[in-house]
Parts: C-alpha cells; sequence; structure tokens
C-alpha cells in the first residue's frame, strides 16, 4: 500500500518541528537534569569532606583512646537523628567514637570495606531498610606521642531529604520552562514560516489570475530565491503565447486556404442532378466542412475559450444527426447503432466542438466496431457524461493513453492520420472536461466524455 504524503510545504514542517523540537527539549532537560544532579553529588561530597576536615581538626589522642569534644563546629553531630552522622573505627571495626546524633543509628560496617587503606577515600549511595543516605569515608594512620600507629577509619552518613528536596525542585522548574520555551518556539516557527511562505501564497494568487485571463505574466517582484522561478515562468509564458498565436495563425491559414477548393467543389455539385442520391451526401459532406472551415475561422480569432459563447445545445438532435451520416458512409458494415440520450441533456458550449468531438468519436465506433455501437448519456455529479461504445476488438490497457495524443494510433492498418482523438481531447480539455478510455461491455472500446456542467 502506498505510503501517504503532505503535499503541503507548511505541513511538511509543521509536522517536522512538532517532532524535532519536542524531541529536542527532552533529550536537552534529560542532559541539564543530569548534569545538575552530577554537580549536585559533587556539592554533597565536598559537604561531607569539609564535615570530615571539622572531625579531624577536633580529634586527640590521649590515653590510649580517641577523643573529641562533645560540642563540635557542626551542631547536626550533637542532635540526635539530625540527618548527619559520624563514627570512627580502628583496624579490627571497634568503633572508637560516634557522634551523638548516631546513637539511635544502627551501624552496619559490612556496608563498607572492613579493610583501611591509608589515604583511602569513598563516596557513595547507601540504603538502610526505605532511607538513602550518602556514605563517605576517610582511612588514615594515626601517630601517637608513644610513636605507634593507630589504623583509623572516619565515617559519616547524611541522608538524602535535602539533596533528593532539590533535585526535584530543579526539575520541577526546568521541565516547566523548557516546555514554555518549546511552545513559544512552535508558535514562533508557524508565524515565521506563515511570514516566509506569504510570497508562495502570493506567487499561487497571480498564477490563478493568469489562469483565469486577467493578466498575461507574474507582476511585481519577489524574494531572491524565488525570483528565478518567476522569471523561468514568465519566459515560458511568453514562449507559450507566442507557440498558440503560431497555432492560430496556421489554423486560419489552413481553414482559408480550404475555403477556395470547397466553393469550387459547391459549385460542381449541380452537375451531379442525374444522380440525387450521390448529390445529396456529397452537399452534407460539403456543408459540414465549410461549417468545420467556418468554426475553426472563428476559433482562430478567438483569445480564449472564455469569450465563447455558452449556447445551451441538445446532445441528441447532434448524435442521431451523425449517425445518418455516419450510416451512410459505413452501409457496407450495417452497423446498428442504439441512442440513449434523453431530450433535456444539454450542452453548453459550441454546438460545432460538441459536433467535432462527439463525430471524432462515433466515426472511431463506425471504423473499428463489428456490427453494433451504443451511444449512452447521463448526469452524475453536476457533469455530463457520454459515453461511445462498439463491439469491435477493443484498445489494450498499455495503449488507452498513448492513442489520445496526437498522431498515436492503435490500429495502423487503418488509414488516418490519428489526431482526431487529440483534436477531441483538446476540445474538451477547453471546457474543463476529461476523456477516458476502457472496456465496453459489448466487448470493445468504450470512450466516456466528462464536462462540468455550469453551476
Amino acid at each position: 500500500m502506498k505510503k501517504p504524503q503532505l503535499h503541503s510545504l507548511a505541513a511538511r514542517l509543521l509536522v517536522a518541528s512538532f517532532i524535532i523540537l519536542p524531541l529536542f527539549a527532552f533529550i536537552s532537560g534529560a542532559m541539564l537534569d543530569r548534569a545538575f544532579q552530577q554537580n549536585l553529588r559533587v556539592s554533597e561530597a565536598e559537604k561531607l569532606r569539609t564535615q570530615l576536615y571539622i572531625l579531624l581538626g577536633a580529634s586527640e589522642w590521649l590515653d590510649d583512646n580517641l577523643w573529641l569534644p562533645e560540642q563540635l563546629a557542626e551542631p547536626r553531630f550533637a542532635a540526635i537523628d539530625s540527618g548527619l552522622y559520624a563514627w570512627v573505627t580502628n583496624n579490627s571495626g571497634d568503633i572508637l567514637w560516634q557522634s551523638p546524633s548516631s546513637k539511635l543509628v544502627n551501624f552496619d560496617q559490612t556496608q563498607t570495606n572492613p579493610l583501611l587503606s591509608t589515604g583511602r577515600e569513598q563516596f557513595r549511595d547507601l540504603k538502610r531498610n526505605t532511607e538513602k543516605y550518602f556514605y563517605y569515608h576517610y582511612d588514615l594512620i594515626w601517630e601517637t606521642d608513644g610513636g605507634s600507629d593507630i589504623p583509623l577509619r572516619y565515617t559519616l552518613w547524611q541522608d538524602k531529604s535535602s539533596y533528593l528536596a532539590s533535585l526535584k525542585r530543579y526539575r520541577t522548574l526546568l521541565w516547566e520552562w523548557l516546555g514554555a520555551l518549546t511552545l513559544f518556539l512552535l508558535i514562533s516557527l508557524i508565524l515565521i514560516m506563515r511570514w516566509g511562505l506569504a510570497p508562495l501564497k502570493k506567487l499561487a494568487k497571480d498564477l490563478q489570475s493568469i489562469e483565469a485571463g486577467q493578466q498575461d505574466q507574474l507582476p511585481g517582484h519577489y524574494p531572491d530565491e524565488i525570483q528565478p522561478v518567476t522569471d523561468s515562468l514568465n519566459q515560458l509564458l511568453k514562449s507559450e503565447r507566442q507557440q498558440r498565436d503560431r497555432y492560430r495563425n496556421t489554423l486560419g491559414d489552413l481553414a482559408h486556404s480550404l475555403k477556395t477548393p470547397l466553393a469550387v467543389v459547391r459549385g460542381s455539385l449541380p452537375q451531379l442532378q442525374q444522380q440525387p442520391e450521390l448529390k445529396q451526401q456529397l452537399d452534407e459532406q460539403v456543408e459540414r466542412m465549410d461549417s468545420i472551415v467556418r468554426h475553426q475561422l472563428q476559433r482562430a480569432v478567438q483569445h480564449s475559450q472564455s469569450n465563447f459563447a455558452q449556447d445551451s445545445i441538445q446532445v441528441a438532435p447532434i448524435a442521431e444527426r451523425l449517425r445518418n451520416t455516419l450510416n451512410k458512409v459505413y452501409h457496407d458494415k450495417d452497423i446498428e447503432c442504439d441512442i440513449n440520450i434523453a431530450d433535456n441533456t444539454l450542452f453548453y458550449g459550441s454546438a460545432q466542438d460538441l459536433m467535432e468531438v462527439m463525430g471524432n468519436l462515433m466515426e472511431n465506433a463506425y471504423k473499428y466496431g463489428n456490427s453494433k455501437v451504443q451511444i449512452n448519456s447521463q448526469i452524475e455529479n453536476q457533469h455530463l457524461q457520454i459515453a461511445i461504445a462498439d463491439n469491435g476488438q477493443g484498445i489494450a490497457p498499455e495503449q488507452r493513453q498513448t492513442i489520445l495524443q496526437r498522431g498515436q494510433r492503435a490500429d495502423t492498418a487503418t488509414p488516418g492520420q490519428g489526431i482526431g482523438l487529440a483534436v477531441a481531447v483538446d476540445i474538451i480539455s477547453s471546457y474543463n472536461g476529461e476523456l477516458s478510455v476502457d472496456q465496453a461491455a459489448l466487448g470493445g472500446a468504450l470512450f466516456t466524455i466528462n464536462l462540468p456542467l455550469p453551476s
């Protein structure tokens, strides 16, 4: 299944922005949170190291015992369950001193490395039951006055409540500000995008004015990135107008050149009085050719289809008139042509255009059909649909678009120039309609004309 595509530049930019900006904000927030958390842990480690220095400065070795004063510079050591606790142990793990704040705390040395190593310090997290602490210890050798060396370990615990509270406050502010900043950036991007794409909207409006015939080129100046495109479009429009004028002049010259031979043929018709049936057929065809010439001359001097008179033409009489003519031309094939068109079915435009289109399509049906041709018409979704089908060999799917091009034919064995369908497509397109090719229920080709009705 083909994936849906976003055909709007604004939609693509918005989708990309609504994906990338929140993702960028989330990644930035995660990085800032991690950096703040690491800095906060370093700060906590420095605080415990400072408390260690306080304990070391107050420690003395008296009478083979470690002595520290009851009142230390840090008052939390003296308060029960203050959140800051300290112990001093020897190499055997015996507690030589503990702060008054730790009297109710169960010191478990198995949570730490029992072997002392001089100058080693450690800082890490510690969890006891549901309580969370920062753990810090420092090992040293105490030299006594008697000359003996005593290994000691200073251990400090500090609960993480203040740390977690600070981290929570920071995270709340961080995500609030990042969310507000992301929203601000998205709104700013939408406004910038609308401002930046405004020249493209102006370009589209100018192109619509050209299509409506209100102007013949793109006016004004555009941004430097768009100006080369508009200059190229103006050059293309100029070339297209020149080519269209050449086609119109050629068409006018051709139609004008045919007027004289037609006049000669028409002047010779009275000489066929002895053959009235042949004279009638020739007279009808000459009349049709003359009508076509006059119509093409009229089209040659028109500037656009919008200037054509939008007459309401009954479709059924034209189809019947063409059937009568084609029955005479292809009388040897004995084609049965059924016309199912309601009398109130109307075509809004030039009768000669309708005659040209239906004539080309019906002639193809007579030419390539075996014995039967059907012409149906209906109104659907404010569109006039005329379907012309035959029971011939039909058209291969890979050729159904090719034959609508000028000079292309599905059957090269049959005489013709391959321009009839292209002319029909050109006329139908001038009415903003479409011509489609399909397989008919009769077995042959099905040509469907789809023309919008005026609202």
